[in-house]
């Protein structure tokens, strides 16, 4: 919940952790039923195996937050005005002008 939180306050977007319903979810559960998936003993070891790895992994990188579990890491936080100096607005209905204009100065 904390890195949900981090990551809509990063990109200003609220909401990414709240539930929604996809427009097939009913088709593809009734899709499930009438053919259920099925897994060979194989697949869960290797599959058990591969998420080992990725336990390790998420360890060692979360290791360095220290014994908060990241609970105050700093996420960055995204700064709008940080483009402010190199951002070129041009108005759509004036793109061809802007262009020709662009065309025309020499470095």
């Amino acid at each position: 919940p904390d890195y949900v939180a981090a990551v809509e306050n990063f990109f200003g977007v609220p909401g990414v952790a709240k539930k929604r319903f996809a427009a097939c979810e009913r088709l593809s559960r009734g899709a499930n039923k009438m053919n259920p998936l099925f897994i060979t003993n194989e697949t869960i070891e290797r599959l058990t195996k591969l998420n080992e790895v990725d336990i390790g992994l998420y360890k060692e990188l979360t290791n360095c937050w220290g014994g908060d579990k990241g609970k105050n890491y700093g996420f960055p936080k995204f700064d709008p005005a940080r483009f402010d100096d190199v951002l070129v607005r041009v108005p759509y209905h004036r793109y061809d002008q802007w262009k020709a204009e662009q065309k025309g100065k020499k470095p």
